[in-house]
């Protein structure tokens, strides 16, 4: 699937990054806002499945730090402001 992802529960994912390895996984998940702005958050999901792990951790991790996300996204970065 492209990004941006619509999860089920209504989240717009613009961007990500996953790692898998041996059945353990660390997603990285950027998150549209409603009203033009972003946050990124990290978390350990279930190597089952990328996106399901991009909904979880937009759900359930810890928001990254502005300086952090900005390296990672700066395309999302660049579009939109960073949500407080």
């Amino acid at each position: 699937m492209p990004f941006p992802y619509t999860t089920p529960d209504g989240r717009t994912i613009i961007d990500g990054r996953f790692w898998n390895s041996v059945g353990a996984a660390v997603a990285i998940a950027a998150v549209a806002g409603g009203a033009d702005d972003w946050a990124a958050y990290i978390g350990a999901a279930s190597a089952a499945s990328e996106w399901e792990a991009y909904g979880y951790v937009a759900r359930t991790g810890a928001k990254l730090d502005r300086a952090l996300a900005e390296f990672l996204f700066p395309d999302a970065a660049a579009r939109l402001s960073w949500r407080r």
